[in-house]
């Protein structure tokens, strides 16, 4: 995660970030994703093409700070695919670095993404799926 801390106006402060928060870049490796099991491992990175496609990449564009929550607003990149996004993300100070973390849902098929099928078809996934994050921001 890089992130750019603001000058002061027009970024609002954010919990951490006094002058707000400039820019905000997430990359997270689709190879990393892990599941129960290693077939099911293998359907969801055929699903998402992840030889072609190795990186989900999400971009702040804005934000608003309404008490402790922050709505991010953003593009989310999945398969090559770049999508508006907009979700409730929460901060908070740690010692020297800044705690986040959020969730949201969104559908797959936006994404280019193709529900994976098993079993001949007797088991299809949704295309609806849930995002959490949580981590640590540098500061």
């Amino acid at each position: 995660m890089a992130v750019t801390p603001g000058t002061g106006s027009p970024q609002p402060a954010a919990p951490g970030f006094a002058n707000g928060v400039q820019a905000a870049t997430v990359t997270v490796s689709v190879k990393a994703f892990k599941c129960p099991n290693d077939e099911m491992t293998q359907h969801l990175l055929e699903a998402m093409k992840a030889d072609k496609f190795s990186e989900i990449v999400y971009r702040l564009e804005r934000y608003e700070v309404t008490g402790g929550q922050t709505q991010a607003t953003g593009t989310l990149t999945i398969t090559g695919v770049t999508q508006p996004i907009s979700l409730p993300v929460a901060l908070k100070a740690s010692g020297q670095d800044i705690q986040i973390e959020g969730n949201t849902r969104i559908d797959m098929t936006k994404f280019g993404v193709d529900p994976p099928v098993v079993m001949l078809g007797l088991l299809k996934v949704g295309p609806q799926i849930r995002i959490e994050f949580k981590g640590l921001i540098a500061r």
